[in-house]
């Protein structure tokens, strides 16, 4: 037996929570943007609120000409809007629905072979087989250590023989950075006795990107700095590199 909702007419029963997983990557990647595009605009303006006003019209298609820009490329401040906004809230929620888009895109393939879901009760490791593939293509291996020790759970609440000290210690304190143009976790790279956490940097919004086309994602608002060019109509590497 099959059940399901189906959307739009389609006989696929995974559609909707495939649409509505989206959907989620979609928020926590567009929160994720719109710090990093205020990020940029604190490099223009004197105040927080005169980045908000401009960004503001930014999403309305009316940027106005920005005043000179002082990059300030990366660095850790505890008074960052994001980080006291967000915190690492947008990177588990991301993480954790990647790994269950990548279940539900296997689960759709086992079933879309003519199976029901009794099958799958019967075919449990073709299933698991399916789902590994999956995450194999989509998930970037940073990402999938991010949900497993720190998102899902805390690695310093469930240690495993592998995790090392430092693994465990910043599962319980790491913070996102603002590395132009994107903000990021694990940036930080502190060795002790020889070793250092296995986490490993990664953005949200460089990985929701790269997947727009790949998985049929709604495209994001793009970075401010992108969008902007130099006095002879070209493209400053700096202000472009990403």
């Amino acid at each position: 037996m099959k059940f399901g909702i189906s959307q739009n007419g389609s006989e696929d029963l995974l559609e909707y929570p495939i649409n509505q997983v989206k959907g989620i990557l979609y928020r926590e990647a567009s929160n994720v943007r719109h710090y990093e595009n205020l990020k940029f605009l604190l490099n223009c303006y004197k105040t927080q609120e005169e980045a908000e006003r401009a960004l503001s019209l930014f999403y309305q298609g009316k940027l106005p000409p920005l005043p000179p820009i002082n990059l300030n490329l990366g660095g850790f401040s505890m008074s960052d809007p994001y980080l006291v906004a967000c915190g690492t809230t947008n990177f588990d929620v991301f993480s954790i629905y990647m790994m269950n888009l990548c279940s539900l895109l296997g689960i759709q393939k086992f079933l879309n072979l003519g199976n029901e879901y009794s099958d799958i009760k019967k075919y449990p490791q073709k299933v698991k087989e399916l789902i590994y593939c999956e995450r194999k293509e989509w998930l970037p291996k940073p990402v999938k250590l991010w949900r497993n020790k720190v998102a899902a759970h805390y690695a310093a609440a469930d240690p495993k023989k592998e995790d090392n000290i430092l693994t465990l210690m910043s599962s319980l304190s790491v913070i996102p950075n603002y590395s132009f143009p994107r903000y990021t976790v694990s940036s930080m790279n502190i060795v002790i006795n020889g070793e250092s956490s296995q986490l490993q940097e990664w953005s949200v919004t460089r990985v929701y990107d790269e997947l727009v086309d790949k998985l049929a994602l709604r495209p994001l608002a793009p970075l401010i700095n992108t969008l902007l060019i130099g006095p002879n109509g070209e493209k400053d590497p700096l202000l472009t590199h990403s």
